[in-house]
């Protein structure tokens, strides 16, 4: 089987549709944060969104992460007694399903105007846009787009969490096609069906950041 397939009911234009809609949702979302949040209260305006938008349910749980828990590993469970204060840095990361079709994003939002801290957001989407420009120029393999981020992290002066590889994506569930990872591909990844994952951390400030979107 092709790993970089996709069943009868995959249309691409309305997989980047909805792809673009999960991302409006976290713009939607983090407008409506407010202080003295916990990650439970952000789900929960998810869920609304979610129904708003006639999001049928996740193909992965649901990720807010608050301050100190921006570095945790995707596996480990988000602190409810961390609550949004007045210069909190968090991000969501949702991945959706609707008509048989994925969708997968993430950012990193900053409550306040805490300069030190968004550098630390723009460094993460500076390593998840030049390793995009990486992969179009060189035709990267997937381990080596995460040789190419990792190095601009270093330069950066910033961390990159190589257990965030990033996946396939594309109709439900991609696991069918593909279970495994960008770092297990010795190819390069084809555009509209892999997810870029970027998540580093800052070893002054003990605070991480995450950005994902599609290769396109």
């Amino acid at each position: 089987m092709n790993i970089e397939s996709n069943n009868h009911v995959f249309n691409e234009e309305k997989f980047i549709n909805f792809q673009k809609l999960n991302r409006q949702i976290l713009i939607d979302v983090s407008l409506n944060v407010e202080i003295g949040m916990n990650y439970l209260e952000i789900e929960e305006l998810i869920s609304k969104r979610f129904k708003e938008s006639n999001i049928e349910s996740s193909w992965h749980p649901v990720k807010v992460r608050i301050d100190a828990d921006t570095l945790l590993q995707f596996s480990q469970k988000s602190n409810p007694e961390i609550k949004i204060k007045h210069d909190s840095i968090y991000f969501i990361d949702i991945g959706s399903v609707r008509d048989g079709l994925e969708g997968d994003v993430g950012e990193t939002f900053l409550i306040g105007d805490n300069a030190e801290k968004k550098q630390l957001i723009k460094k993460c989407k500076k390593v998840f846009d030049e390793t995009l420009v990486a992969w179009k120029k060189q035709g990267l393999s997937g381990p080596d787009l995460y040789n190419f981020a990792a190095q601009k992290s270093q330069s950066l002066g910033v961390e990159l969490n190589l257990k965030m590889d990033g996946h396939r994506i594309g109709s439900f569930p991609h696991g069918v096609f593909f279970k495994g990872g960008l770092l297990d591909i010795d190819f390069p990844p084809a555009p509209n069906l892999w997810i870029l994952e970027i998540q580093i951390s800052c070893p002054k400030l003990n605070l991480g950041a995450f950005y994902e979107d599609l290769i396109v």
